[in-house]
């Protein structure tokens, strides 16, 4: 899959979180079922997406790394074919694994590594969320300047890789989704404190 920008996960939540789908094969009427299979994508860049980043929307995110690059001098040329021989072996063993995973009600275990992936993702997608629950004090008698608060934020972006929020819907999500107080006295500010450790 090439890198791309989703921006509507309606589709996806639907047909990963059971529920109704119309759908239509051709030449035929159309009708409703649930989806009982999952989707899987194979990329080198994890999608963007906007609109609904709740963390019910991560959770159905089981993201695998396949980082580990063998060298070119311990490359085995024949490797398909010694699959192919040892196939009754590698079927035997997916089967073990397909019947505990029924038994579990087909939930995947999760490795720590699977789970800092899915976190490193939800960071990358929602940096400025991120960025106020990990490392923001809200309310009480502390301000910050709104253009510090900005500079501060996409400094932290830019250091650590991630993809800022536009800068003109930084104030809305602060207000709409986390009730950031904004105001002004000689100088506009957030009723918010940014921690030391923030970098």
């Amino acid at each position: 899959m090439k890198f791309a920008k989703i921006n509507e996960m309606d589709k996806i939540k639907e047909l990963t979180g059971g529920d109704n789908i119309n759908v239509e094969a051709k030449f035929e009427n159309s009708h409703t079922t649930k989806y009982r299979g999952f989707l899987l994508y194979c990329c080198n860049e994890l999608p963007m997406f906007t609109g609904d980043t709740g963390e019910h929307v991560f959770e159905r995110f089981l993201i695998l790394s396949c980082d580990n690059v063998i060298p070119p001098e311990k490359r085995n040329p024949n490797l398909r074919e010694k699959l192919f021989e040892e196939r009754e072996v590698i079927v035997s063993v997916a089967v073990q694994f397909l019947l505990k995973a029924i038994e579990r009600g087909y939930k995947f275990t999760e490795s720590e590594r699977t789970k800092k992936n899915r976190k490193e993702y939800e960071m990358k997608v929602n940096s400025l969320e991120f960025f106020l629950n990990e490392y923001c004090e809200i309310g009480g008698d502390d301000r910050t300047y709104t253009s510090d608060f900005r500079t501060k934020y996409m400094e932290w972006c830019n250091d650590n890789g991630l993809t800022p929020e536009k800068a003109h819907n930084i104030t809305k999500v602060l207000v709409d989704k986390f009730n950031v107080v904004k105001g002004k006295s000689n100088r506009e500010y957030y009723e918010l404190k940014i921690k030391e450790d923030y970098k």
